[in-house]
């Protein structure tokens, strides 16, 4: 009798232990390419993506950029892109059930300010000096000499 007891018992230990690991699932699949928008100077990089760039979902990932305007195609997780107009990346992310899921970063271009037109005047008296000039913030502090 004691053996039924512990053989029930057993049982409905292995019923309820196979239900919690059938009822378990995987997160979502999920494609960061990083924030929603950008901005970059003219000629400069960035990098693409999220840390990670996908993921959730099953198995192992199949990861493609493409861009509007078309031209930029990669499959790294993390290209680095250098645009040359405002330009929105597409990261599409498919797992290995085939699960597909999409994220989109619009980058924007700034002009470069020309040095030009920033206002920087220096007094021989003083030993530090500071700008605030759109986009550029500078200061600084000289030292040493006699």
């Amino acid at each position: 009798m004691r053996e039924k007891s512990l053989l029930n018992i057993l049982l409905v230990f292995l019923a309820v232990y196979a239900g919690t690991a059938l009822s378990v699932r995987a997160q979502a699949l999920t494609a960061d390419a990083g924030p929603p928008s950008a901005e970059v100077c003219e000629g400069d990089g960035l990098v693409l993506g999220g840390d990670p760039s996908a993921s959730g979902g099953t198995g192992f990932y199949s990861i493609s950029w493409t861009s509007n305007p078309a031209g930029f195609t990669s499959q790294a997780s993390n290209p680095v892109v250098t645009p040359t107009e405002d330009t929105d990346y597409i990261l599409t992310v498919v797992d290995s059930d085939g699960d597909i899921d999409i994220d989109v970063i619009s980058v924007t271009i700034n002009p470069r300010t020309d040095p030009a037109d920033l206002d920087i005047v220096f007094d021989p008296d003083a030993n530090s000096y500071s700008v605030d000039s759109e986009p550029v913030d500078l200061s600084f502090t000289v030292g040493g000499g006699a």
